[in-house]
């Protein structure tokens, strides 16, 4: 399989293959795509159960009529869930 990437994408692949953080253009390749399929499964396998108790604190907080924008709470659970990575 040929892969073409960007020219500053060939040049840090080289460098760390250079530094010997990996032994080949194939292996760098390789570790990067495992290492970004694990991420994305740790991420589809958390069952978010940690936000459960932030939720209900929240909620028992808002008074009637309060709250704050849909946009808002989203930006805010992506960012922990950044964070959390």
């Amino acid at each position: 399989m040929n892969i073409r990437v960007r020219p500053e994408t060939a040049k840090w692949l080289e460098a760390e293959v250079a530094k010997g953080r990996f032994a080949s253009l194939e292996e760098a390749i390789e570790a990067l795509v495992l290492e970004h399929q694990t991420s994305a499964l740790d991420v589809a396998l958390d069952d978010h159960l940690w936000a459960k108790p932030h939720i209900e604190e929240a909620l028992a907080a808002l008074e009637p009529g309060e709250g704050a924008p849909l946009e808002d709470v989203a930006r805010r659970l992506k960012d922990r869930i950044a964070d959390r990575r």
